[in-house]
C-alpha cells in the first residue's frame, strides 16, 4: 500500500496495528514510513520507545531501532550521533535475526562517512555490506549496497564502475518491486548520464525518479530529484527553470528539517544565480550553504561553495580572497579524494596567482 502511494490508508493501518498489539516490528515499520514523509520527531519518539521496552533476547528489535535512529540523525545533519547509533546497530551483528539490519547499518555508516567527505571509509563500509549480502542472497540489501557504491564512484568520476554498480541496483530494484530503492538508483543513473553528456536520456530518467518519489510521497527523494533535475536544466542552459526546481528542493528540505539537503540546494542555487550574472544573490546563497554545511560537517558541499564563491570574489577584483578560498577548496577536495576537481582548482589558482603578481 505504501509502495502504491496510498499514504493515508497506510497510516491508518499502522495506527490500528500499533493500537492493537504495540509490536516492535510494527513500530519500526511505522517509524520508517514517518521518516519517508519527513516527520522526523514522530519517528524518533517511536524508536526511542522501542529501545525503552525491549527485553533481553530481543536484540534484533534494538538493532533495528538503533539503525533507524542513525538514519534520522543523518537526515538532520547530526553525523556524530548518527555514527553512534549505527555503530550500536552494527555491534549487535552476532545476534540472531539481525543480519539484514547489520547490512543496513554498514550501508548507512557508509553514507555518514560520505557526507563527511571520507570516501575511502565510505567505500569500505559499502563493500563490507556487499560482502555480507552475497551468501544470503538478500536482493533488497544487495540493491542498496550496489547503489551506494555507485554513488561513491559517481562522486569520484569513476564512471564505468558507477555504471556497472548502478545497473545492478536498478535491475534488482525492478525485479523485487522496490520502488523506493528504484527512485534513488534512477537518480544516480540520470546524474551519470549527465556526466556522459546524454542529457535527453538523463532528463527522461530523472523525471521518472521524481514521478515515483512523488507518487510514494517520499519527501527526501523528491527533494533530491528536484536538485538533480535542476542540475540538468542548468546544463541545458535553462537557468530560470533550474532556479525554480532548486527552490522546490529548498522548500521541501527546510520543511522536513533536512540540513544536508538545505546546504546542497543553496550551493546549487548560488551557482545558478552566478551563471545568470546575479553575483550579489549568488554570494548570499553560497554563504548560506557554507554556514549549514560547516554545521553538519559536509566537506564536499563546503568545497564546492568555496570554489564558486572564489570566482565571485575574483570577478570583482578581490584576487587574494579568491586565492584563499580556492586553496581551501583544493585542500578539501584532495582530502576527500575527488581528484577530478583538482585540475580545475589548480587552473584557477594559476590564473589568480598570475593576476596577483601582475598587479
Amino acid at each position: 500500500m505504501v509502495r502504491q502511494g496510498k499514504l493515508t490508508d497506510a497510516e491508518m493501518l499502522f495506527a490500528r496495528a500499533l493500537a492493537k498489539d504495540n509490536e516492535p516490528g510494527t513500530a519500526l515499520q511505522y517509524s520508517r514510513f514517518l521518516r519517508s514523509l519527513g516527520r522526523f520527531s514522530q519517528a524518533q519518539a517511536l524508536l526511542e520507545g522501542i529501545l525503552q521496552r525491549t527485553a533481553p533476547g530481543e536484540e534484533h528489535w534494538k538493532a533495528g531501532a538503533y539503525n533507524y535512529l542513525g538514519m534520522l540523525y543523518r537526515d538532520q545533519g547530526q553525523l556524530n550521533e548518527a555514527e553512534k547509533m549505527l555503530t550500536q546497530a552494527k555491534s549487535l551483528a552476532d545476534q540472531p535475526g539481525t543480519r539484514e539490519t547489520t547490512i543496513a547499518a554498514y550501508n548507512n555508516l557508509g553514507q555518514v562517512f560520505r557526507d563527511r567527505g571520507d570516501l575511502a571509509e565510505a567505500e569500505r563500509m559499502h563493500i563490507r555490506a556487499l560482502d555480507l549480502c552475497k551468501p544470503g542472497g538478500d536482493e533488497a540489501s544487495l540493491a542498496s549496497s550496489c547503489g551506494n557504491l555507485a554513488h561513491i564512484y559517481l562522486i569520484r568520476d569513476e564512471l564505468s564502475r558507477c555504471e556497472a554498480m548502478n545497473r545492478n541496483a536498478i535491475a534488482l530494484s525492478e525485479k523485487i518491486g522496490n520502488e523506493e530503492g528504484l527512485t534513488i538508483a534512477l537518480r544516480n543513473q540520470g546524474l551519470l548520464l549527465m556526466k556522459q553528456k546524454q542529457l535527453g536520456e538523463a532528463e527522461e530518467i530523472l523525471r521518472r525518479s521524481l514521478e515515483i518519489a512523488s507518487r510514494l510521497g517520499r519527501q527526501k527523494s523528491m527533494a533530491d530529484a528536484y536538485c538533480s533535475l535542476a542540475q540538468l536544466k542548468a546544463a541545458q542552459n535553462e537557468l530560470g527553470e533550474a532556479e525554480q526546481l532548486v527552490a522546490k528542493s529548498i522548500e521541501v528540505n527546510e520543511r522536513i528539517g533536512r540540513r544536508k539537503g538545505v546546504a546542497r540546494s543553496f550551493d546549487l542555487l548560488g551557482e545558478f544565480q552566478q551563471a545568470k550574472g546575479d553575483d550579489a544573490q549568488a554570494e548570499q546563497s553560497l554563504l548560506r550553504s557554507i554556514e549549514v554545511a560547516r554545521m553538519i560537517g559536509d566537506k564536499i558541499c563546503v568545497a564546492n561553495a568555496y570554489r564558486a564563491l572564489g570566482t565571485i570574489f575574483k570577478s570583482r577584483g578581490e584576487g587574494s580572497a579568491a586565492t584563499l578560498l580556492w586553496r581551501d577548496a583544493r585542500q578539501l577536495f584532495q582530502d576527500i579524494g575527488m581528484t577530478a576537481k583538482l585540475s580545475e582548482l589548480n587552473n584557477l589558482l594559476g590564473t589568480s596567482q598570475t593576476a596577483v603578481k601582475a598587479s
